[in-house]
């Protein structure tokens, strides 16, 4: 009795479970904002004008660009300036540049069309 009890719990935790949206592989609170805070705020982002008019702490801002244009075209990877300077290694400047892992995330997140786990903020 007790083991058909608990099987009924289990197919209807299940079937809940299966209901609830997907969160994506990669997405860009969890995954890609900790690799950009520490690689790339400190010049687009932290200051009061960031440099080359790029802001990179929405991806709403990345969409917008900055005097380059776009830095981000989800699901575009070459027409994303963000992905082929980083790519290139001609971001960020300096000698300390992103590890081959973070741009896997990078790579994928944004073939995966930039995906947020919610909507970003207004302002």
């Amino acid at each position: 009795l007790h083991c058909a009890d608990f099987l009924r719990a289990t197919k209807s935790f299940a079937n809940e479970a299966a209901s609830l949206p997907s969160v994506p592989e990669v997405v860009y609170e969890r995954d890609v904002r900790p690799i950009l805070k520490a690689m790339c705020y400190h010049c687009h982002g932290e200051e009061e004008s960031p440099q080359g008019g790029l802001d990179l702490r929405l991806v709403r801002l990345m969409v917008a660009g900055g005097d380059s244009g776009a830095a981000l075209v989800p699901g575009d990877l070459q027409q994303s300036t963000l992905w082929t300077r980083v790519e290139s290694d001609e971001m960020p400047e300096g000698t300390k540049k992103l590890t081959s892992a973070q741009k896997a995330i990078l790579r994928s997140w944004i073939e995966a069309g930039a995906p947020l786990l919610r909507e970003e903020p207004k302002t």
